[in-house]
Formats: structure tokens, C-alpha cells, sequence
């Protein structure tokens, strides 16, 4: 049990450390994380790192040879020309950071996340690294990006004197006997596997064999000058120093019209001599095997991993087990025999024994090293071990296995040096950073022939032909060339092989001697100083978070008991007095005297060695109860605290529930107490509204009552009519009242009563004769509720309130009261119409503080959110929400009273919320005022105010400036943020305004088009009431222009998102800004037209283009504007239309043009009855999609044509309203006007809308392509159902292609 002082750490949570990466396992060599289909990639760059040629010539390469300066470096990369940066090769460069990684990094794999990056696969185009890929066309696209990367460096040609190779095509001619040769390079060779059985025959078929060309396939001589047999042949000119060969298993099934695979088998050799294919001066042809790409899967899914010779032993090759091969029983005899006629023996036993003696001393290792002491105590590091791991010494299992302790860390004296008296241990020096622990040395002693049973040592120099891994994604594997030949078929076959040249052999040399992250020998590697320190920083930085995690599992003891740990309040008995049978606090003191109080105690302690500390703190004779402290401040015993016969635990007693202990020295006044939690008093308030007849005259003032929640609403109802009546007790059970009696409690009802609500009805709930048996909990009743009983036939609705007044219902309540300066905490009762001020007073007497009462503060003691917000000093006790326990807290801070709001204002110029004391009746602008006061802003800097949402983002702006902080819906611990701008004040809107300056169209001939206008920003905004009408807008408009009489010469247009004017606001003069929805900050635009203009609500404005005169004109001539005036309720038709726009071309055309052929020709230029003879077709233009559509007369229908001896006669017209589809006139639409009848569409289209209408299928052409491909992504990410050979039963799009996207590095000097 610790001491209170200790309480403030049982609260503490541990700080989470996040995982590191594993380290490398016991290959010492790194695998590559998959980012969700790029296995083919993981496994060519594998290969690539594992090529020794290829790697030792791209760690040739600088950073100044890349354009590229290190963060270590401060040395700047010099230009020709210095106003010109240099392009990073970036390629390269993450290529080599990779290859560093693999090959120094302590990871169990590494991320090519910045290779791909480097690739240009980045999050737009990211479906490159989730789409399966063939690793033969990454090998082509790779080579090719890493060539166009390197151009002009010293190492351009890397590609091509590695892996660029020349065949020869011969062609004799039978007639003339001369031959024409043509070569051809090659980076790699295809293999033809489709009826072939091994590499050998593939071969011949291609270099070896012959085709004549006859008959149709017959050769054109050049000699001869006519078709001749030939006879044509293919040899090797040029090998390469790696040899690459793509086996072609994928072909096409001409009968099911898909792609298959052939899985026959297809075996290839270890060594080749390739001398027979090749050309007779060709010499150094013999090849050996050093990697193989393995697929498995099907022709358009599946998953690549590599097979890798490490030619440099850079890894700890070690004999994989024979998973297959039966247990046998090594014994050492037999062990010795197999050894002596060269079985290398493998006994699984032995292995895992082996491996777990390694993690059993690397534990004790990482022990060691986390305790600061030079010399580790022997015990402390046993008892460490113990706490940590389930192979305790402790334990018959290591006992059996390893010996005692002491003899273990005396098995091993090249790690572990023990002091003289066998009391401490130690790590030695060299053994500190050591790898490979002296794990083979016998246990006991024994035979050298015995000692070298242990299969998992490192195969050195004795096997060169092994050290072959299997690298599958972030999995790097030990494997034999038998299981490499396990792959000549099957679904897992060989996809592509690597051969190198035997002259490349090279002496075994290791990356390291010691431990896989040091750096010694690394210059046999060709690594960049660069690229080893920052490997190195990358491996000091993971040794520390593995060294923290090792801590953190050392001390993991340490983190459980704070986990386990909880506070429990100790009260002398002497605070309690029994009254009606339950326990009231009825103290002196109110802080608790040593030893009581707070206590820290541990769940998993046993009760019985918890009795023993309690007997020792307070003596043998008390007795312990575990009470529960109430809502209502009242303790409530639940059980008695004793010894158990079984270990059982705190964590599993009522006092881990309730947390608090009562020490009585003396039990007899507990005899009336009844203990459990069944009779938990719950405390209510009693109304009475029987008769007056014969009341009890010794009835108490105090109607509240404390009610075990098991008594039923039949017995309750019972209790209170004897209370009330003065009869006695034994009623309860059997009563014996006499007959008036018995009818008057036949007469009672009990029911909840709730005073505040105003139906009058509802204040009273009768409890019903069904629910007379419930329990007072199970019916719904807590502390505080008031329950109320009348009778009958004498009750009246009006008594329930003359009740309620002449009730007194003090109470008193014990309330705890916590310090924050401190944590101190006291204990004292107060009546419930205590203030919450004079609840302050006394505690900060109690707690002898020297601070101001309006200096501090008291909350609610729990975490609630209403615990923020503290208390009002006017409160009473009896106002406070208690959640569950009475416990207050007593904090720093500005004493808050009746109409004062405790504001919390979030802002960028603190990080923790401002919290501001304010009176609720102050306006709104004198709070921002305030703040900025509190804050130190500018009070000329624009700020507003806005609430702020559960997860901190603006909410509602506040904006009623001038009214108080209720009116804008504030209230006690709103939370606000402090917004830098401004807002208009409420009921008012800004305005963005903009003065169109010109229009025109792109190009200028096509004014048919919609027109881009240039807009001039006028500055400021134009604040309006939104009850304002336009005119209020005109007006202010033509005010800044200092024109009172342009006012009806503005046209006002509403703005776009593309930031063009979309439409032309028509304001009748009842129109507010608020009826058009007019938001703050909306966009217009305005015109000065050079004519006063007044559209109606339903009139339109529309744009006119006539005239095309001939063929050659594409264009047409003329733009015009059009007022369409309409009603209300008329309808849009044509007439209408066709009727202005004929009037407003006659017009134009006398007005504008000298010349008009239609007034001309008629008889009498002054005729207006000749104007009607202009005969014009309308179309209607839309820009979106270039295309003109017709608008046609209306068309006249005779309903009576379809009926048996009809007349023919009453035909009606169909009116469209030209407002709607497929016509659709609206404000700015654009129609052309043609003289003629029955135009066609072709006569209206010019140039610009053929291009467009090019340019849009195009673009639509574009979209489909995209829609098929993202569905071939959909089937590949998808679980869509599959045929039996694995293909989709969905048709398949295009895959995508590989690319890589490369800098062009051509044009750098």
C-alpha cells in the first residue's frame, strides 16, 4: 500500500513508442516491400543489386557525376553557366540509395517508394505499382531509363557493355551461292519453350538448325535480281558479360483466342558452353547460372519472386532443412558415421534448440546493456529475465535444457565474464558487437566430431556453388540448387534466367566481417561515402528505437503496476453516525488524519496480505467495511472486508467497485445498519396531500426520505400512510387497522410528482396496481426525484402546490473537496441550500491557502465535460449535477457569479484556448474588443468571432454586433474562435463588384460564340441590407461613377465560377437582395449601356447573328441584341419570337446596312406591308457542344383526320414553349438569322464549329479509353469470378503500358 503522495502516478499512462522495423534476419541480407503489385519489380532490382558488375559500376558514379548534393554536403554543384541549376539524375541517384540500403540498412526489408517516385509512379498514376506487370518488359524499360539517365556521364555505356549482345542472320542463296549478313544487338535473348524440353534444344533450334525459304517463302536475291532458295541461318557474334534469357511461356491459344501458359518442363543448366551457337572466333562462351525469375500464377495475374546466387557471400548462407525427409534420431554414433562418409547431417531437433540458445542470449545481452551498473548484479539480471520471458530459470524446462543460470553464463565465457565470487556478470568488449555468438560450443564436453553437428553455421568457402537465396517481396530465404530445380515446371516455372561469363569469377569478399550495419570492407563494394553516412545515421536512429523498445520490454513490470494500480479512500468510523439504518457523515474535522485518507493500492494484491496491512496501520481489533459514497453525499456499507480462504485478489472484491473503506473500532452500533447493495438508500422528497383528519401531530418538517431500493411501491405506499397516520410499525406487514382505515388506504395513490411541468396533468404519474410490486429502482425512481400521496376524494389539483411550498425539504450532503495546488482533499457536510461561495470559504480555510475567494474557483471532480466549467458562487449545493460521486475540486481562476459566461476562444495566437470571464448582457463587439485586449492585437486589425464544432472547425459566424451575447445564442462554456477578417453585420451582404470593360470572342470572327469579357475589379466592397432592392445598387453604382443619371443605363450580370458573367440579374422594383438569394461575397459585374433599359421578370435578352453572304464567308457578319419582352403567364412561342426578330432586322438593316437586297426588289420602298415578305429561318446556337439546332414553326394538326367521315376541317396549332427542351431561349443565348426557308443545320455551321466538334469527340474518344481502362483496374483489384484456367469470365480493356518517365539529359553540356 504507498502513501497518498504516490496517488498523482497512479493516473500516468505510459507514452506509446512506435514499433521499429524488424531487423535483418539470419540471411543478414534485406528484402523489398511490395506496394501492391510491384513483386516483378522487387525481384529485377534484386537481381540488378546482386550482379556485381552492375552494382560496383553505378557506385562509380558521384553525386557531382549525378548533379546531386547530399544533405551532408555543403560543397555547391558548379555550371557552366551559374544562372542554370543543374538536373538532379534522379534515377541513378535512388538506384544507388537503394542498393546501399540492401546492402547496409539494418531492415528486414527496405521501401522503393522513392525509386518509383523517380519513375514518375506517383499518386496520379499510381495504378502502375497495383497492376500486375511482366518483369521482361520492366527489364527492357528499366535498362532503357537507366540509359537515357546516364547519358554523358562516365558510365553512359553501363547498359551496353554489360548486357548488349549481336546475332548474325546468314542468308545463302542456292543459285548464285552468295550470302548477305545482317546483325542485330540484343539485351536480351528470347527463349522459345513451346515444344522444346530444355535450354539446350531452344538453342540448337534457333543457332544450330537451318530454314530453307522456298516455294511462297522464297528469297529475293540481290545478285540474281529474283525470287531464289535459300538457305538462312542465325549464329551468336557477340556475348555478352551477363547474359540475359526471357523464357516465352506465355503464347496464344488460336482456338480459345486467350492467353496460356506453358507449365511443361523445361530444364536449364547450372554452367553452359555456348560455343556451339555462336560463331567460330567467338571465344569465352561458358556461362554460369546466377539468378532465375520465378512466376506463378496465369497469363494476366500472378506473382514474381528471384532465386539469387550471392556471388560476393555479402549474406550467412546456411543448409535448409528437408521439410519433407523423416525424423530420424541423430545420435552421435551414427552422427560421426554419416559425417565420415560426407552426409551432411541435419537434425531439426539440434536446429531449433540452436536458434532458441541464440534468442535466449541475445536477451540477456539487451538486459545486461539497459542496466547502468559497470557490474550487473547476478540476481537483479535473474529476476529481470524472469519478469520478461517465459524461459525463467525457475522453471524445470531450462533447467533441464541449459543447466542452472550460473552454469549457462558459464557455457559462454566469450560473451558473458563473471566477477570472482560469481555475484556479478558482464558483457565482454569484443563480445558487444559481435554477431555470431559462440552458440556452438557444446554444453558439456565432448568430441570435436560432435561439436560440428550444429547445421545452422554459416557456409563459407567450402560450398562455392551454394549461397543461393530466395528474395520473395520483403522475404529473403535460404535455398539449394535442388530446389532450384524443382522449378523446370509446374505452375511456379522459371520466367527468366541470368547467366554471367566464368571469366567474371571473382575472389569471395564480404560487406562485413563483424555485424551486417558496420561498414568495415566497404570499399570492396565501390559504396559512396555519402550514401554510408547516411545508412549509418539510418542505422543509429533504429538502434536507439530498438533500444527503447528493449527498455520499454525490460521494465514492462514497472508499466503493469501503474496499469494495476488504484486509489481507495480510507474514513475513520468516528466521521460516521447511524440514523434510520444508514451511515451519515457527521464530522469535525474535515481533512483526514494519518494514517486515513488516500491510499494507492494494487489489484493483484491478495486480501489476505492487504488484512495484514490494515490490521498493522489501525490494529487487530477494528473491523473494515467497503462502503459506497452516494449522489447524495450519504455512504452506504456494501460489504464487510475479512479474510479469505483462497488467494483471491483486490481487483476481484467489492472494494476495487467502490473504492472505499470505513474503519469502525466498535460494531455494536452497527447492528441497524443494513449492509449490500440491495439496500442502498435512495433519497427522495415526499409531498403529502391527504386529509388533515387525525395527522400525526410529532411528524417532522423534514419530508425527505431515504428508501432501500428494494422496497416496493406497495410497501412504500404503506410506509407513508403509517407515518402519516401515526399507526404503528407492524402494520407494514400485517396491518390490523380498523375498517375506516382500511377503506381510507384503499383510497391512497403514490405516484412521481415533477412541480415544473406545465400541463397540468402530467405532474403527477400514478403508479399503477400492476406496478405496486416493483422495486422503487426497477420503477424508474433516484435521489432527488419527489414522489407524492394523496388520497382520492379529497384531493384537488391546486393542493399539490400548496403542498410542495409548505414542505421544507432540506437536506444536507457530504461533499469532498479536492485541491489542485496540492492535491490535498477534505470532507465535510453542508445543508443543501449551501452556496456554492460559502462551500469555497471553508475550504480554502481547511486548506489554509493565502489566495483571494474571487481568485479561485470550484468544478465538478470527475471527467465529464461539465467538469471545464466551474461552479456559480450564488449556486446552491442542491443546483449542482452531480454525475456520481459528491466531489468538487478547487482551482485557480476568476470567480464566476450570476450573469457571468466563462467563454473559451480558440486563436492562432495561443495554442491553448483563451479562457475570458465576461457578463452575459455586454454586446458582441465589446467581447472581440476584450479579447484583442487579452490577446495584444491591433484593435484596428479586422477580427470576428464564430463557434467552433466538435472537431475544432468553424461553425456559425456571430455577426449581431450590437446586441448582447444571449441574443447571439451564446451561453455558460461555449467554445469560439478567433477569426482574422471581417463579416457584414447581420441582415446585411457584401457585394464583389466588377466593371466589364470590353467583349470580344476567340477567334474574333466567330461572334456567334459565347463572348469572354474583360472584367476591372472595383476596390472594396459594396455593404447593402439584404431587404434592399437593386435600385439601391444602381444607385450606389452610380454614385462611385459620379454619374446620378447612369443609374438606369446599368445592366447588372451575376458572376460565374469560372469567373465570366453566366446571366443578367432582371430586378422588378419589389426584388430584395434577399428574395434573389443573394449571399455575402456573391460576384457581379455591371455595364454601362449607352440606352436607358428596364427587363422585366420574365423578358429575355438575346444575342442575334445574321447574315453569311456567300460560301467563301464562314462567319457571319452582324451581332445584335434582342429584347424579348414576355408576361407572366405567356407563353414562349414562336410567333412571338419569329415576329421581333423579324421587326429587328428590318430595322437593322435600314438603319446600319447601305444596301438591303430584301427592300429593294419590293415595288414600294415605303410599303410596310413588303417588310412582311422577309422570309427567315432561326436556329439556336449551343457553344458547349458547337451545334445549331432549328427552331421550327409550330405544326398544324387536324384532329379530326383519324375519325370515319370526318371533315378535315378545325385544325388546331401545337404551341412549344420555347423556354423549354429541346430549344431552351434563355438570358445571352445565342440564335442565328438566315434569309430563306428550310435551311438546313449546314447552313448555319461555320469553321470554328466544325474544329470544335473535332476537338470534342476527341476528347470524348479520350474519356472512353479512360473508362476501359479504369475497368481493366477494376478487374484486377476486384475478386470477379474466374474460369478454371484462372482467366476472367469479364472481357478484358488494354493493360496499361509501362513506362518511365526520364529527363532529357541530350542537350546537358
Amino acid at each position: 500500500m504507498v502513501a497518498t503522495n504516490y496517488c498523482s502516478s497512479s493516473s500516468t499512462t505510459q507514452k506509446s513508442v512506435e514499433k521499429p522495423p524488424l531487423p535483418r534476419n539470419q540471411t543478414n541480407l534485406a528484402g523489398l516491400y511490395n506496394q501492391g503489385a510491384t513483386c516483378y519489380l522487387n525481384a529485377l532490382i534484386q537481381t540488378l543489386c546482386f550482379t556485381p558488375e552492375f552494382r560496383e559500376n553505378l557506385f562509380r558514379l558521384s553525386a557531382e557525376d549525378l548533379n546531386f548534393v547530399p544533405l551532408s554536403s555543403t560543397a555547391a554543384i558548379t555550371t557552366t553557366n551559374q544562372n542554370l541549376s543543374p538536373k538532379v539524375r534522379k534515377i541513378p541517384v535512388e538506384l544507388q540509395r537503394l542498393f546501399a540500403k540492401l546492402l547496409l540498412l539494418n531492415e528486414q526489408a527496405c521501401s522503393s517508394t522513392k525509386l518509383t517516385d523517380s519513375f514518375g509512379w506517383t499518386a496520379e498514376n499510381a495504378v502502375l505499382t497495383f497492376q500486375h506487370q511482366d518483369i521482361h518488359e520492366c527489364n527492357k524499360i528499366v535498362f532503357q531509363a537507366i540509359e537515357d539517365s546516364l547519358i554523358r556521364t562516365k558510365e553512359g555505356d553501363l547498359i551496353k557493355n554489360l548486357y548488349r549482345g549481336t546475332t548474325v542472320n546468314c542468308t545463302q542463296c542456292k543459285k548464285c551461292k552468295s550470302t548477305h549478313k545482317v546483325s542485330e544487338d540484343y539485351y536480351d535473348l528470347p527463349i522459345i519453350v513451346q515444344g522444346c524440353s530444355n535450354l539446350e534444344q531452344s538453342l540448337a533450334n534457333t543457332f544450330q538448325f537451318s530454314e530453307d525459304l522456298t516455294g511462297d517463302n522464297q528469297y529475293r536475291c540481290s545478285t540474281c535480281q529474283s525470287l531464289c532458295d535459300a538457305e538462312k541461318t542465325c549464329k551468336i557474334r557477340r556475348l555478352p558479360p551477363i547474359l540475359t534469357l526471357s523464357l516465352q511461356r506465355f503464347t496464344w491459344d488460336l482456338k480459345t483466342g486467350k492467353r496460356i501458359k506453358k507449365t511443361t518442363r523445361y530444364d536449364f543448366p547450372f554452367e553452359i558452353d555456348l560455343k556451339s551457337y555462336c560463331e567460330d572466333t567467338l571465344k569465352d562462351t561458358n556461362y554460369e547460372l546466377f539468378a532465375v525469375a520465378i512466376h506463378k500464377g496465369t497469363p494476366y495475374s500472378g506473382h514474381y519472386y528471384a532465386y539469387i546466387k550471392d556471388i560476393d557471400h555479402i549474406g550467412a548462407w546456411t543448409r535448409p532443412l528437408n521439410k519433407q525427409a523423416p525424423k530420424e534420431r541423430i545420435t552421435r554414433s551414427t552422427a560421426s558415421a554419416k559425417k565420415a562418409s560426407g552426409i551432411i547431417v541435419i537434425d531439426p531437433v539440434q536446429e531449433s534448440n540452436e536458434e532458441e540458445k541464440r534468442m535466449m542470449i541475445e536477451t540477456i545481452k539487451t538486459i545486461i546493456s539497459s542496466i547502468c551498473d559497470k557490474n550487473n548484479p547476478f540476481a537483479k539480471t535473474n529476476a529481470i529475465l524472469e519478469a520478461n520471458t517465459d524461459n525463467s530459470w525457475r522453471s524445470n524446462r531450462s533447467n533441464r535444457k541449459y543447466g542452472t543460470f550460473l552454469k549457462f553464463l558459464r557455457d559462454h565465457p566469450k560473451i558473458f565474464e563473471l566477477t570472482s565470487d560469481n555475484q556479478s556478470v558482464r558483457i565482454r568488449h569484443e563480445a558487444i558487437d559481435e554477431d555470431v555468438m559462440d552458440v556452438d560450443e557444446p554444453l558439456n564436453n565432448g568430441d570435436d566430431d560432435d561439436n560440428q553437428m550444429d547445421t545452422t553455421t554459416p557456409v563459407d568457402d567450402q560450398n562455392e556453388d551454394e549461397h543461393w537465396f530466395c528474395f520473395d517481396d520483403s522475404s529473403v530465404t535460404c535455398v539449394t540448387k535442388q530446389m532450384i530445380e524443382k522449378h523446370f515446371t509446374q505452375n511456379e516455372c522459371a520466367y527468366m534466367l541470368f547467366y554471367r561469363n566464368m571469366n567474371l569469377r571473382r575472389k569471395s569478399t564480404k560487406i562485413s566481417d563483424n555485424h551486417h550495419h558496420q561498414t568495415n570492407g566497404i570499399s570492396q563494394c565501390f559504396i559512396p561515402q555519402w550514401l554510408v553516412d547516411e545508412i549509418d545515421e539510418l542505422n543509429r536512429v533504429l538502434a536507439k528505437q530498438r533500444l527503447i523498445i528493449c527498455i520499454c520490454l525490460v521494465y514492462r513490470e514497472v508499466y503493469e503496476n501503474i496499469q494495476n494500480q488504484f486509489l481507495t479512500t480510507i474514513y475513520p468510523g468516528e466521521w460516521f453516525q447511524v440514523i434510520e439504518g444508514r451511515l451519515n457523515v457527521n464530522n469535525q474535522e474535515s481533512i483526514l488524519p494519518a494514517p486515513f485518507g488516500e491510499h494507492t493500492l494494487d489489484k493483484r494484491q491478495n486480501v489476505n496480505d492487504f488484512m495484514l496491512t490494515l490490521e498493522g496501520l489501525f490494529g487487530q481489533s477494528c473491523t473494515f467495511y467497503v462502503a459506497k459514497k452516494l449522489k447524495s453525499g450519504q455512504f452506504h456499507g456494501i460489504s464487510e472486508l475479512s479474510v479469505c480462504v483462497n488467494d483471491t485478489t483486490l481487483g476481484k472484491t467489492d472494494l476495487y467497485t467502490y473504492r472505499n473503506i470505513i474503519v469502525f473500532e466498535k460494531v455494536d452500533m452497527l447492528k441497524s445498519v443494513l449492509f449490500g447493495e440491495d439496500y442502498e438508500p435512495i433519497m427522495l422528497k415526499v409531498v403529502f396531500a391527504l386529509s388533515d383528519e387525525q395527522p400525526s401531530t410529532s411528524l417532522k418538517k423534514d419530508f425527505l426520505r431515504y428508501i432501500p431500493k428494494c422496497v416496493t411501491i406497495k410497501e412504500l405506499k404503506q410506509q407513508l400512510f403509517n407515518e402519516y397516520y401515526q399507526i404503528g410499525n407492524d402494520s407494514l406487514s400485517s396491518p390490523k387497522t380498523n375498517e375506516k382505515q382500511q377503506q381510507t388506504l384503499r383510497q391512497i395513490r403514490l405516484g412521481k410528482l415533477n412541480l415544473e411541468e406545465k400541463n397540468e396533468r402530467r405532474k403527477f404519474r400514478e403508479f399503477k396496481e400492476a406496478e405496486e410490486s416493483h422495486t422503487i429502482w426497477d420503477i424508474g425512481l433516484r435521489d432527488n426525484d419527489t414522489i407524492g400521496i394523496d388520497n382520492r376524494q379529497t384531493f384537488t389539483q391546486s393542493k399539490w402546490k400548496d403542498a410542495a411550498l409548505s414542505t421544507n425539504t432540506t437536506s444536507k450532503l457530504c461533499l469532498t473537496i479536492r485541491n489542485a495546488y496540492d492535491d490535498k482533499k477534505m470532507t465535510q457536510t453542508y445543508a443543501s441550500n449551501t452556496s456554492i461561495g460559502e462551500v469555497k470559504l471553508v475550504a480554502v480555510s481547511a486548506f489554509g491557502l493565502s489566495i483571494n475567494i474571487d481568485e479561485c474557483r470550484l468544478h465538478l471532480d470527475d471527467d465529464t465535460d461539465e467538469a471545464l466549467l466551474p461552479l456559480y458562487d450564488n449556486q446552491t449545493v442542491d443546483q449542482i449535477n452531480f454525475r456520481n460521486e459528491t466531489n468538487l475540486c478547487l482551482k485557480p481562476g476568476q470567480a464566476l457569479y450570476e450573469e457571468d459566461f466563462l467563454l473559451f476562444i480558440q486563436s492562432d495566437f495561443e495554442p491553448s484556448p483563451l479562457e475570458i470571464v465576461v457578463n452575459q448582457n455586454i454586446k458582441l463587439n465589446e467581447l472581440i474588443k476584450r479579447i484583442k485586449m487579452k490577446l495584444r492585437i491591433n484593435p484596428e486589425d479586422d477580427y470576428y468571432l464564430c463557434t467552433s464544432t466538435w472537431c475544432n472547425d468553424e461553425g456559425d459566424k456571430l455577426n449581431d454586433f450590437e446586441q448582447s451575447l444571449q441574443t447571439n445564442n451564446l451561453k455558460h462554456g461555449s467554445r469560439l474562435q478567433l477569426v482574422a477578417g471581417s463579416i457584414p453585420p447581420k441582415n446585411h451582404v457584401r457585394l464583389k463588384l466588377s466593371r466589364i470593360i470590353r467583349k470580344y470572342t476567340t477567334p474574333k470572327a466567330a461572334i456567334h460564340t459565347k463572348p469572354f469579357y474583360e472584367l476591372e475589379a472595383i476596390d472594396g466592397n459594396f455593404e447593402l441590407p439584404n431587404t434592399a432592392q437593386f435600385h439601391v445598387l444602381r444607385e450606389r453604382i452610380a454614385t462611385m461613377l459620379h454619374d446620378t443619371k447612369a443609374c438606369e443605363r446599368i445592366r447588372l450580370y451575376e458572376i460565374g465560377e469560372d469567373g465570366q458573367p453566366k446571366s443578367i440579374i432582371h430586378e422588378p422594383t419589389a426584388v430584395t437582395l434577399k428574395q434573389k438569394k443573394v449571399s455575402d461575397l456573391d460576384s457581379s459585374a455591371f455595364e454601362i449601356l449607352p440606352h436607358a433599359e428596364n427587363l422585366g421578370k420574365k423578358d429575355l435578352l438575346i444575342n442575334l447573328v445574321y447574315s453569311k453572304v456567300d460560301d467563301n464567308n464562314q462567319y457571319f457578319e452582324h451581332l445584335l441584341e434582342l429584347h424579348w419582352p414576355l408576361k407572366e403567364n405567356i407563353i414562349a412561342k414562336y410567333e412571338y419570337l419569329y415576329d421581333h426578330v423579324q421587326r429587328k432586322i428590318i430595322s437593322y438593316i435600314r438603319n446600319n446596312l447601305q444596301y438591303s437586297p430584301v427592300i429593294s426588289r419590293q415595288s414600294s420602298a415605303n410599303n410596310n406591308s413588303n417588310d412582311r415578305n422577309l422570309k427567315l429561318t432561326l436556329a439556336r446556337y449551343f457553344p458547349d457542344t458547337a451545334k445549331w439546332k432549328i427552331i421550327d414553326p409550330p405544326i398544324s394538326t387536324n384532329p379530326n383526320q383519324n375519325k370515319k367521315g370526318g371533315s378535315g376541317k378545325g385544325s388546331t396549332t401545337v404551341q412549344v414553349n420555347l423556354r423549354n427542351q429541346p430549344i431552351s431561349i434563355t438570358d445571352l443565348c445565342t440564335i442565328g438569322v438566315l434569309e430563306g426557308e428550310k435551311l438546313t443545320i449546314a447552313d448555319f455551321e461555320t469553321a470554328y464549329d466544325r474544329d470544335k466538334q473535332k476537338q470534342i469527340e476527341l476528347d470524348q474518344d479520350k474519356k472512353r479509353t479512360q473508362r476501359s481502362q479504369n475497368r481493366a483496374d477494376n478487374d484486377l483489384n476486384n475478386n470477379t469470378s474466374n474460369n478454371s484456367d484462372g482467366t476472367s469470365k469479364r472481357g478484358r480493356s488494354p493493360q496499361r503500358a509501362l513506362k518511365i518517365e526520364v529527363d532529357d539529359f541530350y542537350s546537358v553540356p
